[in-house]
């Protein structure tokens, strides 16, 4: 979406801003935005290959996601890491548990991110290997919007561990399971050639909680 009139143009294409990292990384574009009022910031959501593509092509000038490969063409830095939380309604059966297992967790309505978010790929994955069966697996699309569902207490939801620590509503318990799953890295991807300072600037706001943990 386009947001100021300006005289300088940025495309930003996330492959997470909806599904994976959106509660994280919308504060720090805004930052940007606010510090930068004379760049209009065009996002777009893709899926990570289509949006190294675009990269590639010109047609945008950073990606903010998870990127198995990357072509020489293009560099990456880290952002943020994050592990996975189960989130559930209070007085929830499985906050009872004194060992919380991945079988336990399997006997219950799971809402997670969309099949094709590479986050659902390592909670699928992790289940598959353990040979533990889940019950019901339910797109719920984002972090967000899994919560809700957990709130209402239909089931229980896997989540960013970045994102349950930004929830405000205090309605629902937490517990961390990342001993289960592998970690998640997210990056800014950029192009190595004829950088422009406002895109490097963008990718410092990005990346500033990381510099500052170093």
């Amino acid at each position: 979406y386009e947001i100021y009139q300006c005289d300088w143009s940025s495309d930003v294409c996330s492959s997470d801003l909806n599904g994976e990292m959106g509660s994280y990384q919308a504060p720090r574009i805004c930052s940007f935005m606010d510090n930068n009022k004379h760049v209009q910031i065009n996002v777009q959501i893709h899926s990570s290959k289509s949006a190294l593509e675009l990269l590639q092509a010109g047609e945008v000038d950073v990606c903010i996601g998870r990127f198995p490969v990357l072509p020489d063409t293009l560099a990456q830095e880290f952002v943020v890491e994050s592990g996975l939380t189960l989130a559930c309604a209070p007085h929830h059966p499985l906050l009872k548990a004194k060992r919380l297992t991945l079988e336990d967790i399997a006997e219950h309505t799971l809402f997670t991110l969309a099949r094709h978010s590479m986050t659902r790929d390592n909670i699928d994955r992790t289940f598959a290997a353990a040979g533990v069966d889940v019950k019901s697996a339910v797109d719920a699309g984002n972090c967000r919007t899994a919560r809700e569902f957990a709130m209402r207490g239909v089931g229980v939801a896997i989540i960013h561990s970045l994102c349950a620590g930004l929830d405000p509503s205090k309605k629902l318990r937490y517990v961390d399971i990342s001993r289960f799953f592998d970690k998640l890295a997210f990056y800014a991807a950029y192009r190595k050639k004829n950088v422009a300072p406002v895109v490097l600037e963008l990718i410092g706001e990005l990346t500033a909680s990381a510099q500052r943990a170093a």
